[in-house]
């Protein structure tokens, strides 16, 4: 998850104040939603999170809950909107150290889909393996496919990429 448009806060006066203010409301939102669906919070660094769910579904609810409360209450007030990159895979741990390729695509998913945004606009992007954990579910016929432009030279040029849409966008 990554803020968009924290860079154009550091523009504004007083720096420190505002940017404290974003983060530890981004930081209380993200535990509450994090806690709420059983996720685990591995590590953040800055407007970034990066955090493990058991199940698909519970990483899609808590996305779609986090975009909505920030949107909702958050996003006018701070300038700020939310992208939310997520991929199903393996996590691998070593001591305080997170590594292997599904982080990496997690990591990288979040960056290029961010470019996709426009302002004032929440966004949630997937990969194929999560779409495909989803089948069966609400979320899955929400997903609607993308691409990411400019394409990536290699880092996701075989991952599928999904945006989850509203859902009355369905109707």
């Amino acid at each position: 998850m990554d803020l968009n448009g924290f860079g154009k806060i550091m523009d504004i006066e007083p720096v420190s104040a505002t940017v404290e203010h974003i983060l530890d409301t981004l930081d209380a939102v993200t535990h509450v939603v994090a806690q709420e669906f059983g996720g685990t919070i591995r590590f953040n660094l800055g407007d970034s999170y990066c955090i493990s769910f058991t199940e698909a579904g519970q990483a899609i609810a808590a996305a779609e809950r986090l975009s909505r409360s920030w949107d909702a209450t958050y996003q006018e007030q701070l300038k700020c909107t939310v992208s939310m990159g997520l991929h199903r895979g393996t996590l691998y741990t070593f001591r305080s150290f997170l590594f292997g390729r599904d982080v990496w695509i997690a990591s990288r998913l979040q960056n290029a889909s961010a470019k996709l945004l426009a302002n004032h606009e929440n966004g949630i992007f997937v990969t194929g393996a999560v779409r495909s954990a989803l089948f069966g579910t609400p979320w899955h016929n929400r997903l609607q496919p993308v691409v990411l432009h400019p394409q990536p030279v290699w880092f996701l040029a075989e991952i599928e990429v999904y945006r989850l849409c509203d859902a009355a966008l369905d109707k």
